[in-house]
């Protein structure tokens, strides 16, 4: 059965609440808005809990308990993309790095 920890809906909450303060919406829009969402999130949950998840084997990482270091491989130092590279297919760069469109205006 899925739960939706109260926590974790609470924080993304307080997110949605303050990207829709910050977009402009007003207060009735944003009430509106996070109700959908919420009603749609709750339809998600309810057909995941309709699944039958009997057969399916569990994730080793989410039912033993391991000391927070354990990885699933070593960190080692590997050489990182060259700049001119990583900028060699970008639609717009300048000064060494991405240029991209200004999306939110205030």
């Amino acid at each position: 059965m899925v739960k939706a920890s109260k926590g974790i809906m609470e924080g993304t909450r307080q997110k949605f609440r303050r990207r829709a303060r910050d977009r402009g919406l007003s207060p009735i829009t944003r009430s509106f808005v996070e109700y959908e969402v919420g009603q749609k999130v709750v339809i998600v949950i309810e057909k995941l809990n309709e699944l039958d998840t009997t057969a399916v084997e569990a994730m080793a990482q989410v039912l033993y308990e391991a000391p927070e270091t354990l990885t699933l491989r070593d960190d080692s130092d590997r050489p990182g993309l060259p700049q001119e590279k990583s900028l060699g297919n970008a639609p717009e760069s300048g000064a060494g790095q991405f240029k991209v469109a200004k999306v939110i205006e205030r």
